[in-house]
């Protein structure tokens, strides 16, 4: 699952002079099926008919 890939690498605390960033691939991508299954199939299909763009400053 993606939230165990990002509890794997994420950190509350860092030891001084520690400069390791992890730059891998944490999840993989989810299918369409699976971002359905995820937000159930009206948000999905509200989501991808959207016509408004997103503000990038929300």
């Amino acid at each position: 699952m993606t939230n165990e890939g990002f509890a794997r690498v994420e950190r509350a605390e860092v030891e001084p002079g520690t400069v390791e960033i992890p730059t891998g691939q944490v999840g993989s991508p989810l299918s369409e099926e699976e971002i359905r299954r995820r937000v159930g199939t009206g948000n999905f299909e509200s989501a991808k008919n959207d016509k408004q763009s997103t503000s990038i400053n929300s």
